[in-house]
């Protein structure tokens, strides 16, 4: 990662939690072309607002330095918006502004923003962000709630209340999702995992492979073994000012986690009116491939009689 992207990243969070109008669309970098030299030349956070016909531009530069921003570094980047043709020019510094640079931001109207980390918020606990990730796991469908077929058939067929039939990779997909939203602590710590549990099947129906009779499926009884993998991660407590007036434009608890394979930012904001608002922001990047491992549907040929609960 190139110097300096983690803070774009972090005002890209930032912005799309704080933001709040849906005719917005925030990109980060955005290339527009330079309307002198006729080359494409890269922002590194851009806001366009759709307002009718016309769209408005708001250029973010991120200055991840460990000195305050001067008063070249503005003129260069208000030619730069300039020639590029946008609306709106915003400057955001980790080491803050001299007072000179902010005098000439002010006369070239571009605002300036400071991103400051906090040791502890009063209205969130400090530490670190912990989750879970179920992975490797296997699936047994051990029992039918369906009136035993005398002739034991060698083929079955289920189908979902749309009629669908769940082939192997299907009903796999339904049996991980049933058992994440099942899974409480202490079946959610770190390790290797064997768990039997239900699965109300309403409007589901079973079909005999030998003669095509159809039948109610009410639930399956599953055997589960799966393994949980534990992360944890920091959590950044930062504060987005405008110091020139003492005006904080938000504060955010944030962490980022991994979410079915894609880089994420969970963002926790503390709203005007003093509530806590909880936010997943995607960072872009493609899905990565996580290992899933290999799943069975093996019905008992010998069904039970009593499926129990």
């Amino acid at each position: 990662m190139r110097k300096g992207r983690s803070l774009e990243r972090l005002v890209t969070v930032l912005e799309t939690v704080l933001c709040g109008n849906e005719h917005t669309t925030i990109k980060s970098p955005l290339k527009l072309r330079d309307a002198l030299t006729d080359q494409l030349r890269e922002h590194d956070v851009a806001l366009i607002t759709k307002t009718g016909h016309h769209e408005i531009i708001t250029a973010i530069e991120c200055r991840d330095r460990s000195r305050p921003i001067g008063v070249d570094a503005v003129e260069q980047f208000a030619k730069k918006c300039e020639h590029t043709r946008v609306n709106h020019a915003v400057m955001v510094s980790a080491a803050g502004f001299r007072n000179t640079a902010r005098k000439k931001a002010a006369a070239l109207g571009i605002d300036c923003l400071d991103l400051d980390t906090a040791a502890q918020f009063n209205w969130i606990a400090a530490g670190s962000f912990q989750s879970y990730r179920i992975c490797s796991s296997k699936f047994r469908v051990v029992a039918m709630a369906d009136p035993l077929y005398d002739d034991k058939p060698e083929k079955i067929i289920v189908r979902d209340e749309l009629g669908e039939i769940l082939e192997h990779g299907t009903l796999d997909k339904y049996l991980q999702q049933c058992l994440s939203n099942i899974l409480q602590p202490p079946f959610l710590a770190a390790g290797d995992h064997e768990i039997i549990f239900r699965v109300n099947t309403p409007g589901f129906t079973i079909e005999n492979g030998n003669n095509g009779e159809v039948r109610p499926l009410q639930y399956l009884r599953v055997e589960a073994t799966y393994q949980v993998e534990l992360s944890s991660s920091p959590v950044t407590n930062t504060s987005y000012t405008r110091q020139a007036t003492g005006e904080t434009l938000g504060d955010a608890a944030i962490t980022h986690i991994d979410v079915a394979g894609r880089s994420a930012s969970l963002v926790f904001h503390k709203e005007p009116d003093s509530s806590i608002s909880v936010r997943l922001v995607f960072n872009g990047e493609p899905p990565t491939k996580k290992s899933r491992g290999e799943s069975l549907f093996a019905v008992k040929k010998n069904w039970p009689s009593d499926l129990g609960h």
